[in-house]
């Protein structure tokens, strides 16, 4: 029973969901949970190709959630997966309910969620992933976008130019032509870039042992920083990825992935096996922001780093941006490059420039952004 005299803590009092069409291939979707206290928080869901099925999660939650705890420290959200399923699709609705109770929890605190992280937050320095603004998909199509994103100011660029490529799949004369595509594409931006960033390969799990083997091989003269998700990631991957880490590091480069982890329990394998260099858990599919903390300081224990995978919309990148501001070992993070003008229209323009390549989360309490629909629907009629 509460004691006379002393204000109750905060619950949920209910929750919305939203969407938004950005582009042909990206939906975004938000989560808003309203608090007791008037506070509210934003976290985003957003999974390409997994939009029903995250939808029909987040509905779930509308029922369940009011009356639950709404400060992060005594509602961990993962604790709902019971109800609504042990899925990729219940982590991802998951997540954003965690995000959400950061964002108010900060709104409560009159603090940024970075600052309630960490006693010393710190500029963040993000790298570019050019591949969804890229309309002509030619090696030169890659290079005018990786230059355009290198006059912006960002020192690391990030590309997937094995489109339509998989290996697993057998090695006939098409999948070969797409791989020369491949190389054709990174050598381009490789040239474009001149030296003046670092540039990232994201494979998208399209090889196999084999392929990959020679892939790391073909890309030794590329100097890249690092090789993302060469092969799929079930957990017997293990002991092929510590190989393949191997060769990465004899020609000069880093393996990075572990994206779509749902958990530090589906993580922790692929850390203590020395799977990667770099590890990158999702804010949208990992459980959240606490659940990322959890995952990067068990690398850390591991002396593995961690740069959080953030290639959809501002919410996510806003969270993101705190996360990052917390972690000691992140060294970059991803930001979406000119996907869509409606990223910064929805949230105010809130987001800080680059300087030297870094730059910080927005200020103000929470995620220090609103979330504005309405202007992007406007837009859109427009």
């Amino acid at each position: 029973m509460q004691a006379p005299g002393l204000t109750p803590p905060p619950h949920i009092a209910r929750i919305e969901r939203k969407t938004l069409q950005v582009s042909p291939k990206s939906c975004w979707i938000f989560l808003s949970v309203i608090c007791s206290d008037g506070h509210v928080g934003h976290g985003e869901a957003t999974m390409e190709g997994h939009e029903t099925a995250v939808i029909a999660a987040l509905d779930r939650l509308v029922t369940i959630l009011p009356g639950s705890p709404a400060a992060p420290a005594r509602c961990r959200p993962l604790n709902f997966l019971p109800a609504i399923g042990h899925t990729s699709h219940a982590y991802t609705a998951l997540s954003a309910l965690d995000q959400a109770l950061w964002d108010a929890e900060g709104h409560r605190a009159g603090l940024g969620v970075s600052a309630l992280l960490s006693d010393s937050p710190r500029p963040v320095r993000l790298y570019a992933n050019v591949n969804r603004g890229i309309a002509t998909r030619s090696p030169e199509g890659f290079a005018k976008a990786a230059s355009l994103a290198l006059a912006d100011g960002y020192s690391m660029i990030k590309i997937a130019p094995f489109d339509g490529l998989d290996w697993r799949q057998g090695r006939e004369d098409d999948t070969t032509a797409l791989y020369e595509s491949g190389l054709d594409r990174i050598a381009a931006v490789r040239d474009a870039l001149g030296g003046k960033a670092a540039l990232a390969v994201d494979c998208h799990w399209r090889f196999d042992n084999d392929s990959a083997t020679q892939l790391i091989t073909d890309l030794r003269a590329m100097d890249l920083y690092w090789l993302e998700c060469p092969l799929p990631e079930p957990p017997d991957a293990v002991p092929d990825l510590r190989r393949l880490r191997g060769l990465c590091a004899a020609a000069g480069t880093r393996l990075a992935g572990l994206e779509n982890a749902n958990g530090l329990d589906a993580a922790r394998p692929f850390i203590e096996g020395g799977a990667y260099d770099i590890i990158m858990p999702d804010v949208k599919y990992a459980g959240g922001i606490s659940e990322c903390l959890r995952i990067a300081r068990a690398a850390d224990l591991c002396d593995v780093l961690c740069s959080p995978h953030n290639p959809t919309g501002p919410i996510c990148h806003a969270a993101s941006l705190h996360l990052a501001a917390a972690l000691a070992n992140c060294p970059v993070l991803e930001h979406q490059f000119r996907e869509t003008p409606l990223f910064d229209t929805i949230v105010d323009d809130r987001f800080a420039g680059l300087t030297q390549g870094h730059t910080t989360p927005p200020p103000g309490p929470g995620f220090g952004v609103p979330l504005h629909l309405e202007r992007a629907e406007a837009a859109q009629r427009a």
